[in-house]
């Protein structure tokens, strides 16, 4: 056992300053504190010392981390003086302090008492020498022996003394200082066996294949395995075992957990193992979380402190306070979830990097679709890194854990592993009944009962067992050494089920115990010491009670530092006993569970708003539950953890009926409903998304147009509206712009997500919803709904080619923008203009405006807007002929939608990325690049670039030398613009491309054919031209065809002044790619060699090799 001695530092002094009765106050609080941290550890109080006292751990009842619990008791101590709990000053200055003395050794003791202020005799070199290490202690220090320090030095951080007390007997020993628990505690080898108490047995086959992934990743093979089970069957404790055996193998361990209520807490694992790994508590303030999460992110991510901290302290539901307040503050509820998945990868990937990782998530029955989605996400570094995932359930999943078993099982197959246990055969189980009772002669029928009753399930027969012990139907010899089975065996009915055996033996504990058993199973299958305190009456039999829990293996001690903590054994007891209580009982313990989280944790109760719904909900205290549903509703949608937030939206909806009836406000209803249809959006439920937000503006009182003459009505009245506004300013009403009105604050959010939508499929709409947007935020004062406004019809302008109409809300949107200081507002102001300059033929002016957006997106955090500006400007790059610059901005796109899981940026950098490689050659490599962004802009859906990307892999075929199906690409590109109404200057190279093959398609074809596909090359050509007046980076490309179409016809001359257009409008721009392509097909044509040597020295320059050996093999002709 280990022995403690402690004692007040110059209590004498104190004395005399204070007078007896102030002394003997003194003493009284002293020895309060003391028994409080000493009892918190099921220590012993054996004597009281006059200023001090001596303490055992380790009897009467016996731990075998009783030295552990010793130095934890005196840190306890220590802390409750400095937290100020005797914190007063006393004459002369003095505060109180104490010097400690702890040591472990055999002890000799005789019981004097029954409780847990019983009087010891305890003699030995044991209590001697920690005697002499409190006497040598420095006042406020913990002093202890080589042997104590042994045994806890996984768990504690300690300083090696000077000091070498001589024992009486024997060698000097060592003295250590303790100066604190370690930040991430090393398992001890002793606390293999204690955590897992029944032997493994039968599963040699699953235990090398599981232990051989994690020698894998220490490899630095990454991969993800599932263990799959039921419930009972052992993969707890075979994770354990192969864990045990690579211990030494230096492989970092994070440990993540879902629990039976947390299908509705976003992201629950994940938040346990970010925390783990900075080291924050949930005693820490939110300062100190902070700054632990700081001080962590700052060692891993040097480079990226201000893109990794603000996102990961927000997933925490940490404050974010300057300088990073702004990467989060203007971002949506949509960017913030691609904020998380790509900080999220980061972080993993930078400790993946740091050493070999394994990622632990147990019970992933329970986990919620967010997480399962993350984890998902990080599937691709274990290609790279060296990262196991691995996944421990019963085998029932959820859909989307489903859907990352199937893309792990094909997309990563070479390193997927997939282990599912099943029942262990007769013998087996007979061998684990011996192993159990430690006994190799066990009665064949005890064996046959446990055997035929288990039906191979492990955790079955550890339970059986127990009943039969615990009933007398099987009784130790008296030496101890074996087992023997009594006359009740025969008598004994045993439960069918697992759960019926365990409530078999809940139900014969003694009442008080089993209260606390029960009461914990509300509090869930994990639960702090704290809580279970203040709801147990009398508090004084807590203690005894977990003790008796702890023994009998029901429940276990997960950790005490920084608070004490426990779990159930299974998760099988827990349900058991939670499902035993009474449905009115239930109701009350729920309702005292949740008003002890809010009192103990009222500076933080909005972190647990889950927490309390699950528990109010539960206690049907319906108005609580409101409240809480709806803040957790909230906080998952600003985590765009869609699946939980559309879960509390929904139970807030049936809740609210309960509460109100069907007296819904109608900005609160309209307010809900726009939240169900963003997170629906988000989830890509376009339809139900769209009902929602039309359900939302009804109640509002203001419908959306449901027919095509009433949405052309309606967006008729909403221009003239815009137009008074502009004629007229007078004639706006505003309101003050900082108490705008709840309901069009409300409409105004709602046509902007309407717009996100609208943008990819409807056209028409998304000019209402533009419109609608602008003419109500200019009425209301709505800044941040001017500003989107005025850059989306600005947008909608350059589309149908009224350019200075557009140029002018542009520029005003940008003065706007600049005035109100938004960041968001300022990189959209900054993209539309940047836009506009591009297609009015000013692509430098447009490279000076997407460079400022990119800077504003980036201080927003808004990862979408600075893909799209990104591509924009790798756009503008491409046709200046600045290839290797566009190919890298088009991966800085893709990188961007990859690690936030943003689809529409990664289409943004993809379509970018595969034209250049095929202007410079790579034609194979932009096919694949053109399909993988067609495939996935149909998840989106984005038409646009279905569209352009269909005739961009035209072209491709056309270089192949494959006209058929160059022609199919373009016709189809054709076919999606005019199916769903397409139009404007992002659909130039769909009209261009169109013009080429059908050009090319004329030249091969003979006769009447021929004719027709002259034919088609005209119309063609002249959409082209007609393009060419709306966005004048398509000149050169349109003026060439025009020239190519006229050469066809026969007219030279007329190609020539084409084609002499062709390259002034090319020059003036910039566009030397351009260029060269024209000079190359006057040369061709012409046969002119000194054209086709201006285009070899362009190519030649920006690096296109196609085109560069195509001139140089006309050269060769010449």
């Amino acid at each position: 056992m280990t022995v403690l001695f402690c004692d007040l530092v110059e209590s004498t002094a104190l004395a005399q300053q204070l007078g007896p009765e102030a002394m003997h106050t003194l003493l009284n609080q002293f020895f309060v504190l003391a028994l409080t941290e000493v009892h918190r550890y099921a220590g012993t109080i054996n004597q009281f010392l006059g200023d001090g006292f001596m303490a055992l751990f380790g009897a009467p009842l016996a731990y075998e981390d009783h030295s552990d619990r010793a130095v934890r008791t005196a840190l306890g101590i220590q802390h409750a003086l400095v937290e100020g709990c005797l914190s007063q000053d006393y004459a002369g200055g003095h505060k109180v302090a104490v010097r400690i003395g702890v040591n472990t050794g055999p002890v000799v003791v005789g019981k004097i008492g029954d409780n847990l202020r019983m009087d010891y005799t305890a003699v030995g070199d044991t209590t001697h020498l920690a005697a002499r290490l409190q006497e040598l202690a420095e006042p406020g220090t913990i002093y202890l022996s080589d042997q104590t320090h042994r045994a806890i030095r996984h768990q504690f951080e300690c300083q090696s003394m000077r000091a070498r007390l001589p024992k009486s007997k024997g060698e000097p020993v060592t003295v250590y200082k303790v100066q604190g628990t370690r930040v991430h505690q090393q398992v001890a080898p002793w606390r293999w066996g204690r955590e897992i108490s029944a032997p493994l047995v039968g599963r040699e086959a699953e235990l090398g294949t599981l232990t051989a992934c994690f020698e894998r990743v220490a490899r630095h093979q990454g991969g993800m395995v599932f263990l799959l089970g039921e419930p009972g069957i052992g993969k707890s404790r075979l994770v354990a075992e192969a864990r045990r055996r690579v211990s030494e193998q230096g492989l970092s361990w994070l440990e993540g957990r879902a629990f039976s209520y947390s299908q509705t807490i976003s992201y629950g694992p994940f938040l346990e193992l970010i925390k783990s790994e900075a080291g924050i508590t949930d005693q820490d303030r939110e300062a100190e979380s902070w700054a632990k999460l700081e001080q962590r992110i700052t060692a891993l991510c040097p480079d990226e402190v201000a893109e990794i901290l603000p996102y990961l302290a927000t997933l925490l539901a940490l404050n974010v306070s300057a300088p990073f307040d702004s990467r989060v503050k203007y971002l949506n509820s949509e960017d913030m979830g691609r904020q998380i998945f790509r900080t999220s990868r980061h972080f993993f990937e930078r400790l993946a990097q740091a050493h070999p990782l394994v990622l632990l998530f147990e019970d992933m029955h329970w986990a919620d679709e967010s997480s399962v989605k993350l984890l998902e996400h990080l599937l691709p570094l274990t290609k790279t890194l060296p990262l196991l995932i691995c996944w421990v359930s019963r085998p029932e999943l959820q859909e989307s854990a489903v859907a990352v078993q199937n893309e792990a099982q094909e997309q990563y197959a070479a390193r997927y592993t997939e282990i599912t246990l099943g029942p262990l055969s007769s013998t087996e189980s007979a061998d684990l009944v011996c192993r159990l009772l430690q006994s190799e002669r066990v009665s064949p029928r005890v064996q046959e009962v446990t055997v035929a009753k288990a039906g191979g399930n492990p955790f079955f027969m550890e339970e059986v067992v127990h009943t039969l012990i615990d009933t007398g139907a099987l009784k130790r010899t008296q030496d101890a050494t074996d087992w023997l089975a009594t006359k009740q065996l025969d008598e004994i009915t045993l439960p069918d089920t697992i759960q019926g055996v365990i409530m078999a033996r809940v139900d014969r504990l003694q009442e008080d115990i089993k209260q606390v058993l029960k009461l914990a199973s509300v509090i869930g299958r994990h639960f702090f010491y704290r809580v279970l305190r203040s709801l147990t009456e009398p508090v004084a039999t807590l203690d005894p009670s977990l003790a008796i829990l702890q023994h009998l293996d029901l429940i276990r001690e997960k950790r005490r530092i920084p608070e004490l903590e426990y779990f159930f054994k299974h998760a099988l007891v827990q349900e058991a006993t939670y499902d035993s209580i009474l449905m009115n009982r239930r109701r009350d313990l729920h309702r005292q569970v949740a008003q002890c989280i809010e009192a103990l944790y009222a500076a933080r109760k909005e972190e647990f708003a889950s927490l309390l719904a699950y528990h109010y909900a539960r206690a049907e205290e319906w108005e609580k539950a409101l409240d809480f549903l709806l803040k957790a509703g909230d906080q998952a949608g600003q985590l765009a953890a869609d699946a939980e937030a559309l879960a509390h939206y929904h139970q807030a909806m049936a809740t609210y009926g309960r509460v109100h009836g069907d007296r819904w406000d109608p900005v609160q209803r309209a307010a809900l409903e726009r939240k169900i249809g963003e997170a629906l959006f988000r989830r890509g439920e376009h339809r139900q998304a769209m009902e929602c937000l039309y359900r939302a503006l009804t109640y509002l009182g203001t419908p959306y147009p449901g027919s095509q003459q009433g949405l052309r009505w309606a967006i008729l009245k909403q221009l003239l509206v815009q137009v008074a506004h502009r004629v007229w300013p007078a004639l706006i009403q505003t309101q003050a712009a900082d108490r705008p009105d709840a309901g069009a604050q409300e409409r105004s959010l709602i046509y902007e997500t309407m717009a996100w939508h609208d943008v990819f499929v409807d056209r028409q709409r998304f000019v209402l919803d533009t419109l609608l947007e602008l003419n109500l935020s200019e009425r209301q004062g709505l800044a941040v709904g001017i500003a989107q406004g005025s850059f989306t019809l600005g947008l909608v302008l350059n589309a149908i080619s009224l350019r200075r109409l557009a140029e002018h809300y542009h520029r005003r949107n940008v003065a706007w923008s600049e005035q109100i200081q938004h960041p968001r507002a300022l990189g959209h102001a900054y993209l539309g203009l940047g836009i506009h300059e591009h297609y009015s033929g000013r692509p430098q002016a447009a490279l000076d405006h997407f460079r400022r957006a990119i800077t504003a997106y980036k201080e927003a955090g808004h990862l979408r807007g600075m893909a799209a500006t990104k591509a924009r400007a790798g756009s503008v790059l491409g046709r200046l002929g600045a290839f290797p610059s566009a190919i890298e901005v088009a991966q800085e796109a893709i990188r961007i939608g990859r690690d936030g899981a943003d689809p529409p940026s990664s289409v943004y950098g993809l379509a970018l990325e595969s034209w250049v490689r095929r202007d410079v050659g790579e034609i194979e490599r932009a096919i694949r690049l053109h399909q993988q962004c067609i495939e996935l802009s149909h998840t989106i859906p984005d038409y646009q670039h279905i569209a352009v990307n269909r005739a961009n892999l035209g072209k491709c075929y056309l270089f192949q030398g494959k006209v058929h199906e160059a022609l199919a690409e373009v016709e189809e590109s054709h076919r999606i613009i005019t199916e769903h109404g397409l139009i404007g200057v992002f659909f130039t190279d769909s009209i261009l491309h169109a013009a080429e093959v059908t050009l090319v398609a004329a030249e091969q074809a003979d006769g009447l054919q021929r004719a027709n596909m002259l034919g088609q090359a005209k119309r063609a050509c002249k959409a082209a031209l007609k393009q060419s007046t709306i966005d004048r980076m398509a000149r050169p490309s349109a003026y060439c065809w025009q020239g190519t179409y006229a050469w066809l016809c026969g007219k030279p001359s007329r190609a020539k002044k084409w084609w002499q257009r062709s390259v002034r409008a090319a020059e003036e721009l910039g566009m030397r790619h351009k260029l060269g392509i024209t000079y190359l097909e006057m040369g061709k044509r012409t046969r002119e060699p000194h054209l086709l040597k201006r285009a070899e020295a362009l190519f030649a320059e920006l690096g296109a090799t196609r085109d560069l050996a195509r001139t140089q093999e006309l050269l060769k002709l010449e």
